[in-house]
């Protein structure tokens, strides 16, 4: 028997679910909580070397590499008479993924780890999106948006507590991220934090406005609100908190959305009351939140005038987006290649600074805009799909509210479709589809959306081999993402130990080639042994070793240009006075710091 969804475009079965049907819904819905409320809660600890990502990868893709497995098979073996089901947008992801397999072929990789990484990530937001369309229950997102509300409650308690320093292990597990003084929670970064804090605060107001107020009859929907409720102040105290603007204004774009579709739909007055009870609720938590004089409710309203006073620095965004500008101009047509595009920002900042040599020299990851992004790391064809791919949702969604006039729309569209103006307004200024945690959500919310605007017909019309083809690429990714990860997890250890090898330099380059060999870790691993090279030769004295370790260190730059790397490249190309190696350097140098290195 097929799973269906409870939406009205879907055929409700007529019979009572077998106990296989009751076992394999309550093991979904388990694997999409879990994948959903868990991962930006955890983190790593100083038990690995990456600290923070890889148990937020393990929560995450796990569950989606068990859903791939259990959907996968049946579409591979029975094609369309399985339960897998396909839509336009399922579709489109599907051949960007052979296109983003396929890139290499026409673009050289700088980082063949990093595009491994990649990929696998990008391959589980496709699983999980063909898993949300054909297995996601309308009745589990009230659960799993109260328990995402939780989380975020929670993480905004622990970045409390890191700004206090109030960071001590509780009976010895180190439940909080050790790093006092920062506002981040557990997700690793003040934006990030703001993002997720945006993201529950919107779904914790949208079961408010949607699922009654405080009087409801039963007696655990009342439990439900008053804690939604709680979790919504501590939410809207701890996003004020973190002074992060776009999560804020993210916040607002999620609620004025929801707003306009209740409005131009079932304009239902009790709906619209309680959104304006709740926007009242948050204005009451920013009053108190100045009137208390935090001292970061003063660095707030610093950054808020800031922001409006230097309009044109668009939030220090300005010389990130010229630097990706140059970056994407290296190879318009097909892009630098996914995941890419940091490994040629020092690059892309030179010649930017050339143009412009007013600019503050720096460094990031990303382009702090998604189009831009993909401008850089697809070129201009993957940048037309994706502006291509937008125009037909947002025509779909014009199409699906004109249809609900005078009618409510279904609970897990109006949250989907809101939710995404909320993230995608985000992504015009900051990075959510480069943490897992935040990617999979904006999955489930194309899905759900796209149950309402392409019909089972226009999938039914597929051929079989779509199907089938559908289901050899979720158990490929799902075999290949568990032998990458074990892999990568078990070289991560060893990574870490060879950091608690104090003396024993032997034991410490047994290890790290060890490592070496697993495709996760292989750029760590090469560049810890060549920053062993360099501490061991500076200890001893050795310029034999030194040189070994430089030219270590060079080829992982040449890989993975970063800061830091420059920075100590630089230094010892300056104490040494190594002409070759600041020839070297200098397409990744602002000019002004070539010029010193020249007279001195």
């Amino acid at each position: 028997m097929e799973l269906h969804d409870a939406s009205p475009r879907h055929a409700v079965p007529e019979t009572a679910p077998d106990v296989g049907d009751s076992f394999r819904s309550a093991l979904f819905f388990l694997l999409f909580a879990v994948s959903l409320t868990l991962p930006n809660l955890v983190y790593s600890g100083t038990s690995f070397f990456q600290t923070l990502h890889l148990m937020k990868w393990c929560f995450a893709l796990v569950p989606v590499g068990l859903l791939a497995l259990c959907a996968g098979a049946p579409a591979l073996l029975d094609g369309r008479r399985g339960p897998l089901r396909l839509d336009v947008m399922g579709l489109y992801w599907l051949l960007f993924m052979v296109f983003v397999t396929l890139q290499p072929c026409w673009v050289p990789l700088r980082s063949v780890p990093g595009w491994q990484r990649e990929w696998f990530f990008f391959a589980g937001c496709v699983v999980f999106y063909l898993a949300a369309f054909s297995f996601f229950k309308e009745d589990w997102l009230r659960p799993i948006l109260w328990l995402a509300a939780l989380n975020a409650t929670i993480n905004g308690i622990f970045a409390e507590l890191q700004i206090r320093g109030i960071v001590a292990p509780l009976r010895g597990l180190k439940l909080i991220m050790q790093t006092p003084g920062h506002y981040i929670g557990n997700t690793g970064q003040q934006n990030m934090l703001a993002l997720w804090l945006a993201m529950a605060l919107f779904s914790s107001l949208f079961l408010f406005v949607c699922c009654g107020g405080l009087f409801a009859q039963n007696l655990r929907n009342r439990i439900m609100i008053a804690g939604n409720l709680l979790f919504y102040v501590v939410m809207s105290w701890c996003l004020i908190r973190s002074t992060s603007r776009s999560g804020i204004l993210a916040f607002w774009v999620g609620a004025l959305a929801m707003a306009l579709l209740i409005f131009f739909t079932s304009r239902d007055r009790g709906q619209l009351k309680r959104a304006a009870l709740g926007i009242a609720l948050f204005f009451a938590v920013l009053a108190v939140f100045i009137l208390a004089d935090t001292g970061r409710g003063f660095d707030f309203l610093l950054k808020t005038r800031d922001m409006i006073k230097n309009i044109a620095d668009v939030a220090a965004r300005r010389e990130i987006w010229q630097t990706s500008w140059q970056i994407g101009a290296f190879r318009p047509l097909t892009g630098v290649g996914l995941g890419q595009f940091k490994w040629h920002y020092l690059q892309g900042q030179h010649v930017a600074m050339t143009l412009d040599p007013a600019m503050k020299w720096q460094f990031t990851y990303w382009a702090h805009n998604e189009i831009l992004q993909w401008f850089c790391e697809f070129g201009l064809w993957g940048v037309l799909s994706l502006l291509l791919a937008a125009l037909v949702w947002l025509r779909a969604l014009c199409r699906c509210v004109c249809r609900h006039r005078g009618r409510r729309l279904p609970m897990e569209f109006l949250w989907g479709s809101s939710f995404l103006f909320l993230v995608w307004f985000d992504a015009l200024w900051t990075r959510p589809f480069h943490r897992i945690e935040n990617s999979l959500w904006v999955a489930l919310a194309f899905a759900l959306c796209s149950r309402h605007f392409f019909r089972d017909e226009e999938g039914a019309k597929l051929p079989s081999l779509f199907y089938r083809l559908a289901g050899a690429f979720m158990l490929a990714a799902a075999v290949g993402g568990f032998w990458f990860g074990i892999d990568g997890i078990r070289s991560d250890l060893l990574l870490r130990r060879a950091e608690s090898f104090t003396d024993d330099v032997e034991e410490k380059v047994r290890l790290m080639n060890i490592a070496r060999h697993s495709p996760m870790v292989r750029d760590l691993a090469e560049h810890e042994l060549a920053m062993l090279r360099l501490r061991l030769g500076e200890k001893l004295g050795d310029r034999g070793i030194i040189a070994d370790g430089l030219n270590q260190l060079i080829a992982c730059f040449v890989q993975q240009p970063t800061a830091q790397d420059f920075a100590t490249l630089m230094d010892y190309a300056r104490r040494s006075n190594i002409v070759p190696l600041l020839e070297f350097l200098e397409p990744y140098a602002p000019p002004a710091s070539l010029a010193g290195a020249a007279a001195g």
